[in-house]
């Protein structure tokens, strides 16, 4: 409605008022046309005037306007608009079949550019055990983000950053130095350490010793020439290829790994300590309780301490440290190949170069990282516009995301523990109430295939079901998962977007005509057909707010609600040998293919049947 807004501006400006923008929105109900406006009201408000007669002036200066058949006025002063029926349809086959008019729809709406190319970090999964649903969380954000770049030819790279000199690794290592459990007793490493790490971590707790013995067991690994290295070396490799095959199978790849070990031997840290030196918000504190500190003066809050009076780096040095490689500030790392029968070769960082292969340029950093990391974030943000990296701040993004919690009814469904008076679950591999992301798919599994008991696609259904769940709430709020609510066929489910999809596909395979060859006939369209047009309409306008926010849960919204109305306009009109066929065919293959673009932008595989 762009252009309908252009208008409107015009005129109001023409008449002397004097306003910002032109709000639309949808009617509540089609007797009142398709959308409206309370232009009116506010100039009348800001200008003491009476608002119909604001609205009087406005459409009797309104010219014709292609998109519009009618226009009217409601008290108190709102102005609907009726869009003209065969423009809408024009719209919609446009904006479906023409994929380069579509995105020029989009970034014509939006408020929001991204300046290439763009690096994604996400998933980063401690190598210590399987991926999670907490984690496919942040997975499936971090790819449905990536995937809808593509589609917007917004060129981006996606990075692993593997975290293999942690306590995890460190835990993992003693618990194999006691021989706690037999990793040969395993299928593949990642297993042994899902049983494992509990187990060590457990034994850490209850004993301080031990906590000395993984203290020790890690600062040996950070001298990076031992037996203690080696091994932790070995078996996070090990771990993290089994963690990319499993992505893999989900559809979720990277372009290229970073592991922190390198960061540390590659002294990327007192490399950026040098730079920031030079800078004249860094400083040393020569006085006071900070005395021998390097801090970073910050604006509006205490400045940062970011090396101690010891010389040791906090996180938040380290944290900079990185970005500032991501920016292309500080050298790039050397190279090998990650290599898996199950996965394309992947280049890692390395202290061994053997690939030529360089990070691409980067303006743009999005990190998809809990709600838990949003002040360091936010301090990162700040540092690099305080030493005079402003361009680089404004394109820094945190996408947060909240935790992921089990219902209770999940919980005794699964016979994991929970206390009395819980309502929602935590997901903790210390406590052991971790459901990995491959057993919650093969539970859900189990529970789609009581509604489908003869389908052949079980594993896709159950996959699409859980992306689904998981992309469908805003990125910053928890989730409380509940099982049984996500096979749900009646509600906002991945199963119920599917379940239509396969609708319109049976229709479409009845029919026996080439569906270009058929004409839409704009005198039979009715009212359920007009309201599934216009609501395909707003395709750009949805996709238009998923890349000002990151927020892949409004398109998830808007392909439920066309699934509903999808299956309301096919039960209230016959399709096949009909006198409307043509019409009723054309519209589905509308619907069908819209499903299309958003299951695409969303990181969504579809299925014909169900």
């Amino acid at each position: 409605m762009k252009n309908l807004e252009k208008v409107i501006l015009n005129i109001v400006k023409e008449l002397g008022y004097v306003t910002q923008a032109v709000a639309f929105q949808k009617t509540k109900h089609e007797k009142h046309g398709d959308l409206s406006t309370p232009i009116a009201m506010q100039i009348a408000k800001k200008y003491s005037k009476k608002p119909m007669e604001v609205a009087n002036q406005i459409i009797s200066n309104l010219p014709i306007v292609d998109e519009v058949d009618k226009v009217e006025i409601v008290s108190p002063g709102f102005i609907n608009f009726y869009l003209a029926k065969d423009y809408t349809f024009s719209l919609v086959k446009k904006l479906i079949t023409n994929k380069k008019f579509l995105v020029s729809k989009i970034n014509e709406l939006s408020q929001k550019d991204y300046p290439s190319d763009v690096l994604i970090e996400h998933t980063h999964v401690n190598p210590s055990k399987s991926v999670h649903i907490g984690h496919l969380r942040n997975t499936c954000i971090g790819d449905s983000v990536h995937k809808f770049l593509n589609f917007l030819d917004i060129p981006n790279r996606t990075v692993y950053y593997q975290n293999d000199i942690g306590m995890q690794v460190s835990a993992l290592v003693l618990a194999a130095k006691k021989g706690l459990n037999s990793p040969e007793n395993y299928q593949n490493l990642l297993l042994w350490a899902d049983d494992t790490y509990s187990q060590i971590s457990k034994m850490i707790e209850e004993n301080p010793e031990i906590e000395e013995e993984r203290k020790q067991v890690q600062k040996q690994m950070f001298l990076f020439d031992n037996d203690d290295w080696h091994l932790a070396n070995d078996y996070s490799t090990k771990i993290l290829i089994n963690i990319l095959e499993y992505l893999k199978d989900i559809d979720v790849t990277f372009d290229f790994i970073i592991k922190e070990s390198d960061v540390q031997r590659s002294e990327l840290w007192e490399k950026s300590f040098e730079l920031l030196k030079s800078k004249k918000n860094f400083y040393l504190s020569k006085s006071g309780d900070k005395e021998g500190c390097y801090l970073l003066a910050m604006p509006d809050k205490d400045d940062k301490i970011v090396v101690r009076s010891n010389g040791v780096a906090t996180y938040v040095a380290n944290d900079i440290a990185l970005h500032l490689w991501k920016f292309g500030i500080m050298k790039d790392f050397d190279y090998t190949e990650l290599n898996s029968p199950e996965f394309k070769a992947i280049p890692i960082s390395t202290q061994s170069k053997t690939i030529e292969y360089q990070k691409p340029t980067t303006k743009t950093v999005i990190n998809v990282i809990g709600n838990e990391q949003s002040y360091p974030q936010e301090v990162i943000k700040e540092a690099f516009g305080v030493l005079g990296y402003s361009d680089l701040a404004e394109n820094f993004i945190h996408l947060n995301y909240g935790f992921v919690y089990l219902s209770i009814d999940s919980c005794k469904l699964l016979g994991l523990p929970y206390e009395k008076n819980d309502k929602r679950v935590k997901i903790s591999g210390r406590a052991g109430t971790v459901l990995t992301a491959k057993d919650f798919i093969k539970i859900l599994e189990q529970h789609l295939n009581n509604n489908f008991p003869e389908s052949e696609y079980i594993p896709q259904i159950a996959l699409f079901t859980a992306k689904y769940e998981l992309l469908k709430i805003d990125t910053y709020k928890d989730i409380v998962f509940d099982i049984q609510r996500a096979c749900d066929l009646k509600g906002n489910t991945g199963s119920y977007i599917l379940y239509s999809f396969a609708r319109a596909k049976g229709v479409l395979r009845k029919n026996t005509k080439n569906i270009d060859d058929l004409v839409f006939d704009i005198e039979k369209i009715n009212e359920s057909a007009t309201a599934l047009l216009n609501e395909l309409s707003q395709m750009p306008d949805v996709l238009a707010k998923f890349k000002n926010t990151l927020s892949p849960s409004v398109v998830c919204s808007y392909l439920q609600n066309l699934s509903m109305m999808y299956n309301s306009f096919y039960s209230n009109n016959k399709i096949i040998g009909s006198s409307s066929e043509s019409n009723g065919l054309i519209i589905t293959h509308l619907f069908q293919e819209s499903v299309v673009i958003l299951s695409e932008v969303l990181g969504l595989k579809l299925i014909s049947k169900m």
